[in-house]
């Protein structure tokens, strides 16, 4: 593989690019100002959020509150100016609505004269004050709050000190236009009144002429959000655009449509439509947080060919914004939410379908999918009477049993629930994955911990080995059948966390296993275990008449401590892509990796890619961590038809090869995407 290119996102504050050379995404990015619901000015920048006011600027920098002041100033009427191309949908609990942004925000007449306008790139808040003839540059003060201290630099900028941080107020630019359009510059420099006030001396101009002064913000740290966040899901549709879906913790995570706050909200979902390939100012399509009182995560993202955006995740808030929906309500425990976004139309109307769905125990959603105009939906449930309906198995067996459910939202409420089973025995069973082949029939993956799960005649492997093994079921659900079904492993522990059907309908497993004699082929291109646990890629032929040819190819990935893969995906030519973290310093990898050995002291992400169709070590055509002195897990990868990789995931230190400086290093996580080229 060749090296990082195009985009690389710090999604919890920042996206940056790597191209050649590399470029910083988000940074470049026009900032967009809004109002929130009590008509107040806002924006988001990587690392900070803006309230902006007639009488200056208050500003969330990490998780401390920094004020800048006009003094003497009069509230004057704050106008939207430039509308952005883009609206923002918002739906936060109950409320759902459209924002439209605005490039700059003028305050008009703060001072005799004296008009103020703010606008910026990226994480670079300016603002310019705008002074007509007759008035009086000298009527203009400014004022510092919320900083440890502040100074004049002898280079003339304004520094304030914020913890280890410095947000830097440069010096200001004063310049007139001429009527040919030329600009003339006004020497000028602040000067101190004491008591931590600031004033702008300014040379001679002409006073017949508007002078412009112009003193800018720069948040000088490296670019992250203030708190923790995620990228989960990652998806693409026919077009080329690129969706990413995650939790944050962040109050300053960019470009979010939520009301600005000084106080930390619980974890929300979120999701961004992005362009990976347009001009730096163009980059984002669409974002949102989707979420209520208090917590939601998002374990599933997809795009229909309409361009609607489907998520699922599992929250605890009571305040979901619903819709169409087949439940309203659920208890204080976790349950699984359903939602279904348009992205193109303006208001209420964008949330097209939105729900909770469970029983009176608890639930996991995990596996999800969109298929023939229905959502499929799988993990696992402790309630006895969550709703099924055309059932192959209506009653929970074990503790935890594994669910499918199918709904259809061209269809209202309690009819959208189509069909729905349990799946399991008298132990614990748990869906982790979902996949749903041509016929409409659902593959389901995941771990059981009973003796009796139910397999089928010609099962690969019909009987447990009691550790906890993997299992594969395929179910018709318009039918209520149970088609396939097999455990999956060896003598130990091994489970199944993501599944792919192949075209010709063998289906291809990726998971992990502290079983020694997991069953391997003689192909495989790493026949022998690492050590404690290993990854795992294996591809089943359901339909083999004789059971003891059914399995086509079984391989380790590893080295000698732990691994866990998190997703799997297979590109055109049948070559597999798999993802997740690795604890071992000796994880094989190849040449143009993103990173040949691991640069952490814990755990590390890594990127695997192997070819069935090679026999032996070959077969690993692609290896690599993802490292940094953090912590950093791949937690998703898909693969276009040109060969681009998109890997994103979630780290504690800096992840970047060569690219931009971020946040990174203050103990919370942040997401991360990068798109790298073979």
């Amino acid at each position: 593989m060749r090296e990082l290119i195009q985009a690389a996102a710090m999604l919890g504050l920042g996206v940056a690019a790597y191209a050649a050379p590399s470029s910083n995404v988000l940074a470049s990015l026009p900032m967009q100002f809004e109002q929130d619901s009590h008509a107040r000015w806002t924006a988001r920048a990587p690392g900070a959020a803006f309230l902006v006011e007639s009488t200056g600027i208050q500003m969330i920098a990490g998780d401390r509150l920094l004020g800048i002041e006009f003094n003497g100033s009069r509230s004057g009427h704050l106008l939207g100016q430039e509308k952005a191309s883009n609206v923002i949908q918002r739906f936060h609990g109950t409320q759902h609505g459209v924002v439209q942004p605005y490039r700059r925000v003028t305050a008009l007449g703060i001072y005799k004269g004296v008009d103020v306008t703010f606008y910026g790139t990226g994480n670079q808040l300016e603002y310019d004050f705008n002074i007509a003839p007759s008035a009086d540059p000298k009527s203009i003060r400014i004022s510092f709050h919320g900083a440890d201290s502040q100074q004049l630099t002898p280079g003339g900028a304004i520094a304030l000190t914020v913890g280890d941080q410095v947000i830097e107020q440069l010096p200001p630019a004063v310049y007139q236009r001429l009527d040919s359009g030329e600009i003339l510059a006004v020497s000028s420099r602040y000067r101190d009144l004491g008591n931590g006030y600031y004033g702008i001396d300014v040379a001679k101009y002409d006073r017949t002429r508007e002078l412009i002064v112009d003193p800018q913000i720069v948040y000088q740290t490296p670019i992250g959000g203030s708190a923790s966040d995620a990228v989960t899901a990652i998806t693409r549709d026919a077009r080329g655009f690129l969706y990413l879906g995650g939790y944050t913790y962040s109050n300053d995570f960019p470009f979010g449509p939520i009301s600005y706050s000084i106080f930390r909200q619980d974890r929300d979902a979120f999701v961004m439509k992005l362009d990976p390939f347009a001009p730096a100012n163009n980059v984002i399509k669409y974002s949102t947080f989707f979420g209520g009182g208090l917590y939601e995560d998002l374990n599933g993202l997809a795009v229909d060919s309409a361009g609607l955006i489907y998520l699922t995740g599992t929250t605890r808030s009571g305040d979901l914004p619903t819709k169409n929906e087949y439940s309203k309500f659920i208890n204080e425990n976790d349950h699984p939410y359903v939602a279904v976004l348009d992205p193109t139309t303006d208001g209420s109307a964008g949330l097209r379908y939105s729900t909770y769905f469970g029983g009176s125990g608890s639930e996991q959603a995990s596996g999800f999918a969109v298929a023939g105009g229905k959502i499929y939906l799988a993990g696992w449930s402790t309630s006895e009477d969550l709703p099924t309906v055309g059932a192959y198995q209506s009653k929970r067996g074990g503790s935890y049993d594994a669910f499918v459910s199918v709904f259809d939202i061209s269809k209202t409420n309690k009819d959208t629930l189509v069909s729905g089973t349990f799946i399991g025995g008298t132990g614990q069973d748990m869906a982790r994955t979902l996949a749903v082949d041509p016929s409409g029939a659902v593959w389901i993956g995941g771990l059981s911990f009973s003796s009796d799960f139910p397999t089928t005649v010609g099962a690969y492997k019909p009987f447990s080995s009691d550790a906890g093994d993997g299992f594969l079921a395929k179910l018709d659900m318009a039918g209520g059948k149970l088609l396939y079904s097999t455990y999956v492993g060896g003598s130990a522990f091994d489970e199944v966390k993501k599944l792919v059907i192949e075209p010709s309908g063998r289906i291809a497993a990726a998971g992990y296993t502290l079983s020694p004699n997991f069953p391997t082929t003689s192909n495989a291109a790493q026949p022998a275990y690492g050590g404690n646990s290993d990854a795992f890629l294996m591809i089943i032929d359901p339909q083999q008449a004789d059971f003891t040819k059914a399995l086509i190819y079984s391989t380790f990935f590893g080295g000698s401590d732990g691994e866990v893969p998190y997703d799997l995906r297979r590109d055109t030519a049948g070559r597999y892509y798999l993802c997740g973290y690795t604890l071992s310093a000796d994880l094989r990898t190849t040449s143009g990796a993103i990173a040949s050995s691991t640069g952490g002291q814990s755990i590390d992400g890594f990127v695997a890619g192997i070819d069935p169709r090679v026999s032996g070590s070959s077969a690993l055509f692609y290896g690599s961590y993802v490292t940094s002195p953090g912590y950093q897990i791949v937690q998703n990868i898909d693969v276009d038809r040109d060969g681009y990789l998109y890997v994103g995931g979630l780290s504690t230190g800096n992840v970047y090869v060569n690219g931009p400086t971020n946040r990174f290093g203050d103990g919370n996580p942040d997401g991360f995407l990068f798109v790298i080229q073979q």
